[in-house]
């Protein structure tokens, strides 16, 4: 007879950004610096009010995004950059009315952004494209994602991508919280649509997602706030926060929503649950546990101005 299934049960973390081993969302693409694709149906700008494809999205930023990396912070100077602890903005006041889903939902896909990695891999020389998911904080272009987002090797440059496939390139890393993996970026331009912040969201309350897992993009997923937990860290620990609202790799630093559509929280990473393992393989799934971070560790990371 088996014991219960409690006390044999076996964690397996993957972060939900370009990949648990710092793989990319997609599959790897290569995006030549030195040559232009003739555009095709593939790769066209999103329109917003349209249906999302995915292939012409990706093809798109790989494109154009790339065109921009000129003008972005390599990816050594924004590592270098993560030892600031806090920066200073104006961040728009929480909402107080409640919304419908279908509401949330169409005001957040202005304010998330499809943030794109251009990278060199360790196998040839030509660049390609990871992806993960953010939201604008300010109308001046401070931007909210996980810090492993930023953290990864060979990194030439970040650009950001609003819903109506504009692109911008990331300028410097504002601020950091190691423990926590929540990093503030600055976009190079203005005029944007941020969402709130608020810490208005108890256990049991409802919860929205809108990220882009695995090049799905711009997918709504719903759920409740399960807990609110503390995770052992290094240096002590760090607050968490698990949600049932799912989502996957490539969903890192996208907003979790409640019922007024403010951001309570960022996606971080996900715990497959299993029975128990034999010889490394892990066998009898039971579930996954979705972690976030919670909205106070960014406000905890601003001052006002």
């Amino acid at each position: 007879m088996k014991p219960p299934s409690f006390c044999l049960a076996l964690f397996v973390v993957g972060w939900c950004g370009f990949g648990a081993t710092a793989d990319p969302a997609d599959p790897p693409r290569s995006a030549p610096r030195d040559s232009s694709p003739a555009k095709t149906p593939f790769c066209q700008q999103p329109r917003p009010g349209e249906p999302v494809n995915d292939h012409a999205l990706y093809h798109y930023l790989e494109l154009e995004g790339g065109k921009l990396l000129d003008q972005s912070t390599c990816g050594a100077e924004l590592h270098k950059q993560t030892t600031r602890r806090t920066c200073r903005l104006t961040l728009p006041a929480p909402a107080t009315q409640k919304l419908a889903s279908s509401e949330i939902a169409a005001c957040a896909e202005n304010s998330v952004v499809v943030l794109g990695r251009f990278y060199q891999c360790d196998h040839c020389t030509r660049t390609h494209l990871a992806v993960a998911s953010g939201f604008l904080l300010t109308e001046s272009g401070a931007l909210a994602t996980c810090l492993h987002v930023v953290k990864t090797n060979r990194t030439l440059g970040l650009v950001a991508m609003t819903r109506d496939g504009n692109l911008w390139p990331i300028r410097e890393v504002l601020a950091a919280d190691p423990l926590s993996d929540a990093v503030i970026l600055q976009l190079q331009g203005s005029g944007f649509k941020p969402l709130p912040l608020s810490t208005n969201a108890p256990a049991g309350s409802p919860v929205m997602v809108l990220s882009h897992p695995q090049g799905h993009y711009y997918m709504v997923t719903a759920g409740i706030v399960s807990r609110y937990y503390v995770k052992p860290v290094k240096e002590g620990f760090t607050p968490m926060m698990s949600i049932t609202a799912r989502f996957a790799r490539g969903s890192s630093g996208a907003p979790v929503l409640n019922e007024y559509g403010c951001a309570v929280g960022t996606v971080n990473n996900t715990q497959s649950i299993y029975f128990d393992a034999d010889e490394g393989r892990n066998d009898n799934f039971q579930m996954t546990v979705n972690n976030c971070t919670p909205a106070k560790v960014y406000l905890q990371m601003v001052r006002p101005r």
